[in-house]
């Protein structure tokens, strides 16, 4: 079932602190801690160039 549509919704635990960090004009320190997503390996391979996604899969299926 969509949380969104239950009626019932909490807001994240976080909020509370990067509403004051915003409410004190820290917007880098909010944006370091609060929205700044880690890279992991999707980032780099979704971003990669089609031909060498599928130079990447040929080599990893030939590995197998």
């Amino acid at each position: 079932m969509n949380n969104r549509f239950s009626g019932i919704e909490t807001p994240p635990a976080y909020r509370i602190d990067y509403l004051s960090l915003v409410a004190n004009n820290q917007m880098e320190k909010a944006y370091k801690k609060y929205l700044n997503y880690k890279m992991d390996w999707r980032y780099y391979y979704y971003h990669l160039p089609g031909f060498l996604r599928r130079i990447g899969n040929k080599i990893l299926r030939r590995a197998k």
